[in-house]
């Protein structure tokens, strides 16, 4: 791989994606 960086990238992207979901249905459930 030449570019780890995007992986990087894109999984902490997937991340913060799953994070936002989490703490949103924690809200709305709470």
């Amino acid at each position: 791989n030449n570019n780890p960086k995007r992986d990087w990238k894109s999984y902490f992207s997937y991340i913060v994606v799953d994070a936002q979901k989490s703490s949103f249905f924690a809200a709305g459930t709470t």
